[in-house]
């Protein structure tokens, strides 16, 4: 559980890291290509190393759909899930709260995320 948390920790703290320091749209509301294309790769990377990474002791779950769907089809028990789940949470949460301390300085009145949402482009970013 606790390499499920770590692998949380780190995937949410530098994808969404490299989503809120990345972000750029154009004037027109249009995403740069090169912003969208560093921010994918990141991501993609991130997983594939913390895959490799937990593979041999939790089983590379990092996803709680993954987690769930090896539960349903019987690959992982249900009890195991239920703790890989809380420690996918738990590390959710302290990656994002790593990330909003590395980006928000109080202090000299600045931020460094660029989405104004810890790397989120949703609904709430016009």
């Amino acid at each position: 559980a606790a390499a499920e948390a770590l692998a949380m920790v780190l995937f949410v703290f530098f994808g969404c890291g490299a989503a809120s320091s990345n972000a750029r749209k154009f004037d027109g509301g249009e995403w740069d290509p090169a912003s969208v294309t560093i921010i994918a790769l990141q991501f993609g990377l991130s997983i594939t190393v913390l895959v490799y990474v937990t593979a041999h002791t939790s089983g590379g779950h990092i996803n709680g759909a993954v987690t769930l769907g090896l539960m349903a089809v019987g690959k992982c028990h249900p009890l195991r899930a239920a703790v890989y789940l809380v420690a996918q949470l738990v590390g959710s949460i302290a990656g994002a709260a790593i990330l909003d301390g590395a980006t928000y300085g109080e202090a000299h009145d600045f931020t460094l995320d660029r989405t104004g949402g810890l790397g989120s482009n949703g609904r709430q970013n016009p």
